[in-house]
Protein backbone atom coordinates (compact mmCIF):
# COMPACT_ATOMS: atom_id res chain seq x y z
CA UNK A 1 0.00 0.00 0.00
CA UNK A 2 1.07 3.47 -0.99
CA UNK A 3 1.34 5.93 2.06
CA UNK A 4 1.87 9.87 2.11
CA UNK A 5 3.02 11.37 4.98
CA UNK A 6 2.22 14.91 5.70
CA UNK A 7 4.43 16.80 8.29
CA UNK A 8 6.83 19.46 9.09
CA UNK A 9 9.64 18.40 10.11
CA UNK A 10 12.78 16.60 8.52
CA UNK A 11 14.25 14.32 11.13
CA UNK A 12 10.49 13.25 11.98
CA UNK A 13 9.72 13.10 8.03
CA UNK A 14 13.03 10.81 7.33
CA UNK A 15 12.13 8.88 10.64
CA UNK A 16 8.32 8.11 9.94
CA UNK A 17 8.94 7.00 6.55
CA UNK A 18 12.19 4.59 7.14
CA UNK A 19 9.51 2.98 10.08
CA UNK A 20 6.50 2.84 7.45
CA UNK A 21 9.10 1.20 4.66
CA UNK A 22 10.50 -0.88 7.25
CA UNK A 23 6.79 -2.68 7.97
CA UNK A 24 6.56 -3.29 4.25
CA UNK A 25 4.73 0.01 2.86
CA UNK A 26 5.68 2.07 0.49
CA UNK A 27 5.87 5.80 2.18
CA UNK A 28 6.66 9.19 0.53
CA UNK A 29 6.71 12.65 3.07
CA UNK A 30 6.55 15.73 2.05
CA UNK A 31 6.37 18.98 4.38
CA UNK A 32 4.19 21.49 2.65
CA UNK A 33 0.82 21.49 1.83
CA UNK A 34 1.42 22.26 -1.81
CA UNK A 35 3.42 19.10 -2.04
CA UNK A 36 0.93 17.30 -0.21
CA UNK A 37 -1.89 18.96 -2.24
CA UNK A 38 0.28 17.39 -5.59
CA UNK A 39 0.45 14.10 -4.74
CA UNK A 40 -3.15 13.50 -3.48
CA UNK A 41 -4.29 14.98 -6.89
CA UNK A 42 -2.26 12.16 -8.82
CA UNK A 43 -3.72 9.43 -7.53
CA UNK A 44 -1.36 7.05 -6.61
CA UNK A 45 -1.84 6.58 -2.76
CA UNK A 46 -4.09 4.80 -0.85
CA UNK A 47 -3.85 6.72 2.24
CA UNK A 48 -2.29 10.20 3.68
CA UNK A 49 -1.82 10.23 7.46
CA UNK A 50 -1.19 13.83 8.44
CA UNK A 51 1.21 13.83 11.53
CA UNK A 52 0.73 16.16 14.80
CA UNK A 53 2.98 19.15 13.86
CA UNK A 54 0.12 20.08 10.92
CA UNK A 55 -1.61 23.17 11.61
CA UNK A 56 -5.16 23.35 11.72
CA UNK A 57 -6.02 24.81 8.54
CA UNK A 58 -3.58 22.81 6.57
CA UNK A 59 -5.08 19.37 8.11
CA UNK A 60 -8.33 20.83 6.91
CA UNK A 61 -7.33 21.33 3.12
CA UNK A 62 -5.45 18.12 3.24
CA UNK A 63 -8.20 16.04 4.69
CA UNK A 64 -10.43 17.77 1.97
CA UNK A 65 -8.56 17.28 -1.07
CA UNK A 66 -7.96 13.64 -0.10
CA UNK A 67 -11.82 12.65 0.86
CA UNK A 68 -12.09 14.58 -3.00
CA UNK A 69 -9.80 11.79 -4.42
CA UNK A 70 -11.56 9.04 -2.59
CA UNK A 71 -8.18 8.74 -0.44
CA UNK A 72 -8.41 7.94 3.04
CA UNK A 73 -6.76 9.96 5.89
CA UNK A 74 -5.26 9.37 9.72
CA UNK A 75 -4.25 11.60 12.15
CA UNK A 76 -1.07 10.14 13.60
CA UNK A 77 1.19 11.27 16.62
CA UNK A 78 4.84 9.61 16.00
CA UNK A 79 6.31 6.46 13.96
CA UNK A 80 4.14 3.73 16.42
CA UNK A 81 0.88 5.41 16.15
CA UNK A 82 1.37 5.61 12.58
CA UNK A 83 2.59 2.06 11.94
CA UNK A 84 -0.31 0.57 13.91
CA UNK A 85 -2.59 2.83 12.43
CA UNK A 86 -1.68 1.72 8.79
CA UNK A 87 -1.94 -2.21 9.94
CA UNK A 88 -5.49 -1.70 11.31
CA UNK A 89 -6.40 -0.62 7.60
CA UNK A 90 -3.90 -2.42 5.49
Amino acid sequence: MRVLLVGRQRSMMDAAVAVVSANGFTAKGVLTDDEALTEIASGDFAVVTIGGGVEPDSRSRIKSAAAASKIASLDVFGPDDLVNKLKKIG
